[in-house]
């Protein structure tokens, strides 16, 4: 494990093993679901996989939460989190797939209140080529109000860029601001992204 800190916030940054098995199950399901995204989230992806899109014979995404739990059961600041938010229980997790064009815009993870930190997995990730992970200074950021939806829309005046490569597991506070640049190359870069809750 690795702390990295920046700005006062720790940030944890894993390495899992079995990434070969994990990208196997991803790949068998990249053409299962068409473009998606939510007009009113400020992304494009070629692919967002939930759990109700894998196969559960494959239990994917269980094998990942199980390493993660591994990665942080001696971490007290993690004590007593859960993958899933009641009610109705359910694991709070998806697959991100990006080619060419893809990005993710400034965000946070706050909603609802209860999310205490948030993880990105590098399942397929080019460090040379691939989308930057770039968090943001909550202190230093503006925010303003869309007219259209009423969303806070956040501009960042500090900025630093997440070095990782494939197989890499960080989890960082759910509050803090973070985007994923646009995807320059045909990629796909391929990311397992979730929440923590304390209940």
């Amino acid at each position: 494990m690795e702390v990295l800190n920046e700005w006062g916030v720790n940030i944890y940054k894993f390495k899992l093993d079995e990434n070969d098995k994990i990208l196997d199950n991803i790949m068998k399901h990249m053409g299962d679901i068409d473009f998606n995204t939510n007009p009113e989230w400020n992304c494009k992806m070629s692919h967002i996989l939930s759990d109700q899109h894998i196969d559960k014979d494959l239990n994917i995404l269980k094998f990942i939460t199980n390493k993660i739990k591994n990665c942080i059961s001696h971490i007290p600041n993690f004590k007593g989190l859960t993958f899933g938010k009641p009610p109705p229980f359910k694991d709070d997790l998806w697959i991100n797939v990006y080619k060419k064009g893809d990005y993710q815009d400034v965000h946070h993870h706050t909603e609802p209140n209860n999310i205490k930190y948030s993880y990105v997995y590098f399942a397929k990730y080019n460090h040379d080529k691939d989308a930057k992970l770039i968090i943001g200074n909550n202190k230093t950021a503006r925010g303003r109000s869309c007219l259209n939806t009423g969303e806070i829309l956040f501009q960042l005046t500090e900025e630093k860029v997440i070095h990782v490569q494939q197989g890499d597991l960080i989890i960082f506070p759910s509050y803090l601001l973070h985007y994923v640049e646009k995807q320059e190359s045909e990629g796909p870069r391929i990311t397992i992204v979730g929440n923590l809750f304390r209940i």
